[in-house]
């Protein structure tokens, strides 16, 4: 018996001996290359082919087994000059995919293979390094407008002299080395994410550092912004010019060394622990609250603030503005206002500002210790100011001739011993020798 075959079964042969599906995509445009992805599924035994025009160039051939089956490569076109390129996809004779890509100087997508860039781009999209692919960038790199992305799941690495305009970096796998690389665009940055601990900038200038969670880093001899961005980071800076920037109000598991540098801006630092910076000099206001920062052979050009209580500790620091006690904005930390001997340290310090240490418009619990061996500007401080004119001198002590100690407040300080001569501010002028 001779048993026939439903509508529905010879519907189902019929699309099962004629179902193909073909695709082309450009996954990444270089300057001289193409990375793409070509895939096609037939039921016979085709022979699939990738072409390119202009030519007509078989780039790729396979003959499919009896029955047919799927094919899905990736191909890497190289060596092409600028213009227009338009691949094909044939089964046989049937075509089943076209891509078109033009080559223009700019680059961008994700990569398939291994990418050397040997002349200057122009970023027109994001590029993405998977893992285990490596980018490496000889030439100038400027985004087509804005800002575009680098993301580095692999390995990047970029050559010395060159500069980046409009590009941030994301690192998450790898650890980078980069040296006298230039940020143009002020929108230029090198985001660090665990995987990247280890890294160092050196001899590098105009752009932003960001150091993630559990991530260090290190820079030297550079001119660069470094924001913190994570707990159990850690920056060492050495012999450098930087800006800080901490994302997060809590320092106490962030691990920050400066040395000899120079602090464009801070505005504060924030229950630091493990906060040391030796020979620097800072050139914006600071607010010190909570922890207990360590600062050696620094200058402070303009105020220095503590807010509330901290075990901070100076030594042979100078400060060339005010050092000012207050409350505001103290948090949870002790106020002065509270009963508490927590305070900070100064020894050897030079306090050679029209105003030295002072509590404006409020009484502390208890006087603060400002040491014995510091100096206050001239051989003796002045304890006459705040005795003939009650509150906070905001003016230099008017009619002290030849006289430029500091005012000091003994109703808020414990003061009796000091030295006749200290440290002079090496940032700015000093007064005439006839002082």
């Amino acid at each position: 018996m001779v048993k026939l075959l439903s509508k529905s079964s010879l519907i189902f042969l019929f699309f099962s001996f004629f179902c193909y599906a073909g695709s082309i995509s450009i996954s990444y445009r270089g300057l001289d290359n193409v990375h793409l992805n070509f895939s096609d599924r037939e039921s016979t035994d085709s022979t699939i082919v990738l072409t390119v025009e202009p030519g007509g160039e078989a780039l790729y051939s396979k003959k499919l087994p009896p029955g047919g089956g799927t094919i899905e490569e990736n191909f890497h076109h190289t060596g092409l000059s600028k213009g227009t390129y338009t691949y094909k996809l044939y089964a046989d004779s049937e075509l089943r995919a076209t891509a078109e890509v033009t080559i223009d100087g700019t680059i961008g997508g994700t990569l398939l293979f291994d990418e050397t860039i040997n002349d200057a781009a122009i970023v027109a999209g994001n590029v993405i390094v998977p893992a285990g692919r490596s980018l490496t960038v000889n030439g100038n790199l400027t985004a087509l407008s804005g800002f575009n992305l680098i993301d580095c799941y692999g390995v990047v690495s970029f050559s010395e002299g060159i500069s980046i305009n409009g590009i941030g970096v994301y690192l998450y796998n790898n650890p980078v080395s980069i040296k006298n690389v230039k940020g143009l665009s002020g929108l230029d940055w090198l985001r660090l994410y665990s995987g990247a601990s280890g890294s160092s900038i050196e001899n590098c200038e105009g752009f932003d550092l960001i150091v993630g969670n559990n991530t260090s880093a290190s820079v030297k001899r550079s001119l660069v912004g470094i924001n913190i961005d994570g707990d159990n980071a850690s920056i060492s800076v050495m012999d450098s010019t930087v800006s800080l920037v901490f994302f997060q109000e809590d320092l106490s598991k962030t691990n920050i060394d400066l040395k000899d540098s120079t602090i464009l801006l801070c505005e504060e630092i924030d229950n630091a622990k493990n906060f040391n910076a030796s020979n620097c000099l800072w050139r914006y206001p600071l607010d010190v609250i909570g922890g207990k920062p360590v600062f050696e052979n620094c200058e402070f050009v303009y105020q220095v603030t503590f807010r509330g209580r901290d075990e901070a500790m100076l030594t042979n620091c100078v400060f060339g503005d005010m050092v000012q006690f207050n409350d505001w904005g103290a948090g949870t930390n002790p106020k002065w206002s509270d009963s508490s001997s927590m305070q900070p340290t100064f020894s050897g310090c030079s306090f050679v500002g029209r105003i030295g240490p002072v509590f404006p418009y409020m009484n502390p619990s208890g006087k603060v210790n400002l040491g014995s061996n510091n100096y206050f500007g001239d051989k003796n401080p002045d304890f006459e100011w705040f005795s003939l004119n009650a509150g906070f001198p905001l003016e230099p002590q008017a009619g002290w001739f030849l006289h430029r100690g500091v005012p000091v407040n003994k109703n808020h300080f414990e003061l009796s011993n000091w030295v006749n001569s200290g440290t002079q501010m090496k940032n700015q002028k000093t007064l005439p020798s006839i002082w």
